[in-house]
């Protein structure tokens, strides 16, 4: 299993997607999500509460109720494009026994995040479907480009008779 977290999250209406990556940031892992679970990472990505439990909240409110905590969340199979988690349960006392929950990975990401818990992807996930972050190799062209990103004004490009506030209407 690799150790991942979650390095971003684009959301656009209905579609969304978390990006999970590795600690080296050698590799990483997109998957696609519904717009609420998105919602709910996020919220647990910056630390914003409610003024209610969300479901994320009561779930992780239920087990920690029940006796348990969260160890870790894994991401383990990908079935053609779908992919499947588990939340592994460590009981808080020691008459209970371990527990395994299955769930989606965006709700196990979720509550991962509010119970500060990591977030494990197998092996033979991200072999199938991680992908390679490409470094870029850093030269002269690259270091003056910087350089005139860092002077470039607006007014630089001015058009010839061109002024501020007279575009064209369509």
């Amino acid at each position: 299993m690799i150790e991942m977290s979650v390095i971003g999250l684009g959301m656009d209406g209905a579609k969304s997607v978390v990006l999970l990556s590795d600690e080296q940031r050698n590799r990483a892992l997109p998957i696609f999500i519904g717009a609420l679970e998105a919602k709910a990472i996020s919220r647990a990505v910056t630390g914003l509460k409610s003024n209610r439990p969300t479901t994320h909240e009561l779930l992780l409110n239920t087990i920690n109720e029940l006796g348990f905590g969260v160890h870790y969340v894994e991401i383990d199979i990908r079935d053609e494009q779908t992919y499947f988690a588990k939340v592994q349960l460590t009981p808080l006392r020691e008459e209970l026994p371990v527990k395994e929950i299955e769930a989606r990975p965006s709700d196990a990401i979720a509550i991962a995040l509010a119970s500060a818990a990591p977030i494990m992807v197998s092996s033979e996930v991200m072999a199938r479907a991680g992908i390679a972050f490409e470094t870029v190799k850093e030269d002269e062209d690259t270091d003056q480009f910087k350089a005139f990103l860092n002077d470039v004004k607006a007014s630089d490009f001015k058009l010839p008779g061109f002024e501020p506030g007279s575009l064209p209407e369509e």
